[in-house]
This record gives C-alpha cells, sequence and structure tokens, in this order.
C-alpha cells in the first residue's frame, strides 16, 4: 500500500467543508454511475446500488492497479490519463465479467 501514498495524501489533506464536499459528490457520483450502467446493461445488470458497489470497487482497484503496477515513465502517458484509463479499464473488465456471470447462472 506504499504506493497508494499520491490518494492516501490526497483524502487526508481534505478539512472541512473540502472533505464533506468531495465525499457527497464522489458517493453521488457513483450512485449516478450505478443507475446508468443499470440502463444502459438492463437485464445483464445487478440493479442500481449493486452496479455502484461495482463502480466504487471498480475505481478503488483501478487506483491500486495504476499505483502499484503502471509506472507513468515506461509509458507515454500523462499521470491523469494513466489513472483515468486505469479506472476506466479495470471497472469495465469487472462489469464484463460479473454480466458473463449473471448470464451463465441464470
Amino acid at each position: 500500500m506504499v504506493a497508494m501514498d499520491p490518494v492516501w495524501k490526497f483524502l487526508n489533506s481534505l478539512e472541512g467543508f473540502e472533505f464533506a464536499a468531495f465525499w457527497i459528490a464522489f458517493l453521488t457520483l457513483v450512485m449516478l454511475v450505478g443507475f446508468f450502467l443499470d440502463y444502459v446493461m438492463q437485464k445483464q445488470g445487478f440493479g442500481p446500488y449493486f452496479n455502484a458497489i461495482y463502480v466504487l470497487g471498480g475505481v478503488w482497484l483501478g487506483l491500486y492497479v495504476r499505483f502499484n503496477y503502471l509506472q507513468n515513465n515506461r509509458l507515454q502517458l500523462h499521470d491523469p490519463f494513466l489513472s483515468l484509463g486505469s479506472v476506466f479499464a479495470v471497472t469495465a473488465a469487472m462489469l464484463v465479467a460479473m454480466a458473463f456471470v449473471r448470464n451463465r447462472t441464470s
């Protein structure tokens, strides 16, 4: 978890209104994405709340993969693009895998 220091430093530096605004905006955005994915995936989805939980897990897992396994100097991408790309890729892979599991079991 040493590689996740930039994320922990950012979260620990938030105080007062910034702390509340960040978490309210973050959780609201996660819920909106969960509802959007439920609309897009329809029968392959798991409902808006479980989709939101998968998205939340995908965000944290994507940041973990980015800071532990991808280095900025090896790939010719800037840091925000690398972070966003890893978050989107991991979240999409999780949702597609879970949709396949759902189709196989039902």
